[in-house]
């Protein structure tokens, strides 16, 4: 999981260097069109690369990890999906007083102000590109980078050596502290 996080840091190296490198030859328009998806696509390039290389590895050396979902629960799957609506509509309610107190704690902590104003300013930028492609940048490819490696890869390399509970809050606090968000 480590060494994920580390090709991840890689990765986002790689794509903030690219960025600036591209922003000296290309136009504003341009950049906000398309250097978001490329440099999304290069945050996970490094980690890809490195899942790629050990699981060729693997697949001689080791016998595969099968996720079974009866290991998860007793529910029947619409009990699941039910619960599911129901703590997401709870969640929905109580997540802007959540997030209040989250920005107001985090604020207490020396340096955060001005690391809070850098995510700040590097999200209004990035997010003010067009809306296809922050579509795809957010909806799409982090979607599908995201899942791949945090359940596909994270998840199923943890259930294979602790139990599903363990494994699931170490993959969540992991999925969090890539976000920055506590």
């Amino acid at each position: 999981m480590f060494v994920l996080l580390g090709w991840i840091m890689v990765g986002n190296l790689l794509g903030l260097i690219v960025s600036i490198s591209l922003k000296k030859f290309v136009s504003e328009n341009v950049m906000q069109s398309y250097v978001g998806v490329l440099t999304e696509i290069l945050k996970y390039l490094p980690v890809m690369i490195y899942v790629y290389r050990k699981s060729q590895h693997n697949r001689l050396t080791e016998t595969g990890y099968r996720v079974n979902s009866s290991h998860f629960s007793p529910f029947k799957g619409w009990q699941i999906a039910l619960i599911t609506v129901v703590l997401a509509l709870a969640y929905m309610l109580s997540a802007d007083l959540l997030n209040y107190w989250n920005f107001k704690l985090t604020m207490l902590m020396p340096g955060m102000q001005t690391f809070s104003d850098l995510i700040k300013e590097a999200f209004n930028e990035a997010g003010s590109g067009p809306f296809w492609s922050n579509l795809l940048v957010t909806a799409i490819l982090a979607a599908i980078f995201e899942e791949w490696l945090y359940r596909g890869i994270v998840l199923r390399g943890l259930l294979a050596k602790m139990s599903p509970v363990w494994a699931i809050v170490i993959s969540a606090l992991f999925f969090a502290f890539i976000h920055m968000n506590p």
